[in-house]
């Protein structure tokens, strides 16, 4: 059940990091990329989202009589790889999941807000291995696979209706095949291996790309 939802995340993960909107945290292309994220660069992907009219997702938390707790802006989404979590709590105005006023976060991968984004990370948002600009050593901001180029980490910021999938739900969605051990035959005489699989359909598109 895991690698299926997984599986289908990276699918759509695939489809929307090839869209063509690009803001970059350094230089005019990805290959000059070898900075972190900035709140400059937050605010102009806000007001490029702004200027096309993009609708937010989430509406607005209340704060609470709690100490250490602020309420939150509505907001759009912004998805990232858990690698990033230290450069988005680092920026300016940063506000944890642990001090929203009202403590519903959007998932429980949430990792906080900076002003109209609330940003959720996971693992399974795979970087550009070395599709940046030049490494310059180790005690720096940058993650290199090679150790010559910055990975580059893509953030995906997204308004409402911005993407469709089709979710297949019920009886039928996925079809699983199981095959136990314990039968032997010419290529398996111990009868020792079993196999599990299964199959779906999955599209994703992007609707909306301002």
């Amino acid at each position: 059940g895991e690698n299926i939802g997984r599986t289908m995340e990276a699918l759509t993960y695939g489809v929307l990091r090839a869209g063509t909107n690009v803001f970059y945290a350094n230089g005019s292309a990805r290959t000059d990329v070898n900075t972190p994220i900035s709140l400059a660069k937050v605010r102009a992907v806000l007001r490029g989202l702004k200027a096309q009219k993009a609708m937010k997702i989430t509406k607005i938390l209340d704060g609470s009589v709690n100490y250490h707790t602020r309420p939150i802006e509505a907001s759009y989404i912004a998805v990232c790889h858990t690698d990033l979590e230290a450069d988005v709590r680092n920026l300016a105005g940063f506000t944890p999941v642990a001090e929203y006023g009202s403590r519903k976060p959007i998932s429980e991968y949430e990792v906080g807000s900076v002003e109209d984004f609330r940003f959720i990370s996971s693992p399974d948002l795979e970087p550009f291995a070395d599709g940046g600009g030049a490494y310059n050593g180790s005690g720096t901001d940058m993650v290199t696979t090679s150790g010559t180029s910055a990975d580059v980490y893509p953030i995906l910021f997204f308004g409402k209706e911005s993407y469709g999938i089709v979710p297949l739900r019920g009886q039928g969605a996925v079809s699983p095949t199981i095959l136990r051990p314990g039968k032997a035959d010419k290529s398996d005489p111990l009868g020792q291996r079993g196999y599990v699989g299964w199959k779906t359909w999955h599209t994703a598109v992007i609707l909306n790309q301002v």
